[in-house]
Parts: structure tokens; sequence; C-alpha cells
């Protein structure tokens, strides 16, 4: 993971004032901060044993310098082979109720930045489509309510993106269709569907850092 430099972004399609909002997101998609060096802080997406067997990816921090005045975003890529689908169980357990957690996908590298797509839900039963072009973010779908997806903390939503031949990508949420749309060039970067996945979470400007913790977890 790294933190890239702070970008201002419009985020004006962020319609519900619910919604952490703001102007300054930073990212981290690989191990170095702004300023190219490793990190002090242990590693933010860990791969930890589950309490019913297996293992998650848990996402776990209290370090105040991810607070920025319109929030923060970190992102794990955990398999960069081309896929047309992707697919995680999300459970935000601590942090913000209205800050997004979720999967992200049509993931690719192009001269060390990162640029992919992603879906995020919060505990209020919302969820937001999302396009990052090497850190710089736009919103494809502002914040929705969608009666798929289950309230609360500690509680397991499964997130999943197929994408069709045609372009179209369908969103599901708990098994369910949720939603379907299409993305477009931008940037001279051609449209994304397919490629790597990972994961993703937001860190709410009003986060009580140092004295409370983020924790969200992930499983497959």
């Amino acid at each position: 993971m790294r933190r890239a430099p702070l970008v201002l972004l419009p985020l004006l399609a962020l319609l519900s004032c619910e919604v952490p909002q703001g102007s300054t997101w930073y990212t981290r998609p690989d191990g170095t901060d702004s300023a190219g060096a490793a990190p002090a802080e242990s590693v933010l997406f860990e791969e930890v044993p589950a309490a019913g067997g297996g293992t998650e990816y848990l996402f776990r921090t209290n370090d105040p310098k991810y607070l920025a005045p319109g929030g923060s975003a970190d992102w794990k890529v955990v398999d960069a082979a081309v896929s047309s689908e992707a697919s995680a169980a999300v459970s935000r357990r601590l942090g913000s109720g209205t800050a997004g957690q979720g999967i992200l996908f049509a993931a690719r590298n192009k001269g060390g930045r990162s640029y992919f797509l992603a879906v995020l839900i919060n505990t209020r039963q919302q969820y937001t489509i999302e396009k990052y072009l090497a850190g710089e973010k736009t919103v494809i779908q502002g914040w929705r309510h969608s009666g798929l997806l289950k309230a609360g903390y500690g509680v397991k939503n499964t997130i999943r993106a197929v994408a069709a031949s045609n372009g179209n990508i369908s969103i599901y949420f708990n098994g369910s269709l949720a939603d379907t749309f299409r993305d477009t060039p931008s940037g001279g970067i051609p449209a994304l569907s397919t490629g790597g996945y990972g994961y993703i979470v937001e860190i709410a400007p009003d986060e009580k850092l140092p004295a409370s913790f983020v924790e969200v977890a992930f499983s497959e």
C-alpha cells in the first residue's frame, strides 16, 4: 500500500448529507507514505484467522494521520490477475457508520499508478459506486439506499461485481441484483470492466482517532 499526495476532488455527486463530504482525499495503494518513506504503523490490511475458521483481511487503525478534512480512503489489491468478477463479505465493526467499505475491481496498474472501480456500502443500507484514476476519485453512483443490504455494525454483507462481455457491470448484494452500470473512457484510459480485485475502506473526517479505532473485516 502507498499513500498518494493529497488531491483535490469534486465530490458534488455525494448527495446524502449523512455521508462524509469534502474535497480532500488521500489513498494508499502500496507501502510508502506521501514522502516515499515506509510507514511506521502496522499493516492496515492484515490477513488474520477468522473466528469461525479460515482467514480474513482485517483493516484496523487509530492513527490520526489518516484523518483529512474530507475523509480518506485506503485500499489493497489482493489479486492482480485479470478477472471478470469480484466478491467479498464485508463488515464494519468500529468507526463511523456513514463511512464506506467495500470491494474494488477491474484494477490495473500503469506507470506505478492504480486504476479501478469500487462499490462501497455503509452500516445504514446505503451504497455508492466510484472510479479511481491514478488516485483521483470520481463518483459514478452517489450514495443510494438498498433494501438488499443489512444494517448495523458487525453485520456481514456480501458484495459481488460481475462484468459481462458487452461492458455492463452488475452489482449484487447478498446474492440479489442491486444495480447495473457501464464505465466510460476517461483521462485517456479505456473503460474499466475486468482486472484485479481488492478491498477499500473510508475513514470519516470526524473519527475520534486515536481514542477509538476504525475496524473493517473482509472475507471471501
